[in-house]
């Protein structure tokens, strides 16, 4: 029982870095181009997605619902 529970963290874990990774870099990216028109090397992104996804992601899904309204 005991095992069948670290392998349903381990997969929760990495599904949650993947998720970090790809979309967090995703949002840090448009975040910077959004709001202070740069670009952001992809290495930078993929960091900065990592650590802070869980605010990137929906900030920036904010951000483009307020675009697409055109409010931005």
């Amino acid at each position: 029982m005991d095992n069948v529970r670290e392998n349903t963290n381990c997969g929760c874990g990495i599904l949650l870095l993947i998720i970090n990774l790809s979309i967090g870099a995703w949002s840090v990216s448009y975040l910077v181009t959004t709001f202070l028109h740069e670009h952001i090397a992809i290495g930078w992104a993929l960091l900065i997605g990592l650590v802070g996804g869980q605010f990137t992601i929906p900030v920036a899904v904010i951000a483009w619902l307020l675009k697409l309204a055109g409010v931005l």
